[in-house]
């Protein structure tokens, strides 16, 4: 069976599919960079917290590791 597309559809999800593609690489490089750098040290002026009724599907003792 055969469907008919246009050059215009096909040109569009051949663009999304590209920026799609494009957008998960530049976003793969970015985390990598994220977990790659040091942990900057707090000044202490700023007090945190965390509630666990936000984060219900992670167990507390791993709320607390990633909190800390």
């Amino acid at each position: 069976m055969r469907t008919f597309m246009s050059r215009r559809s096909a040109l569009t999800k051949i663009a999304g599919t590209s920026a799609v593609a494009v957008a998960a690489t530049h976003l793969s490089h970015r985390i990598g960079a994220v977990a790659a750098a040091p942990a900057k040290k707090l000044k202490g002026r700023i007090n945190h917290s965390v509630c666990q009724w936000c984060y219900k599907n992670i167990p507390l003792e791993e709320l607390c590791q990633a909190a800390k």
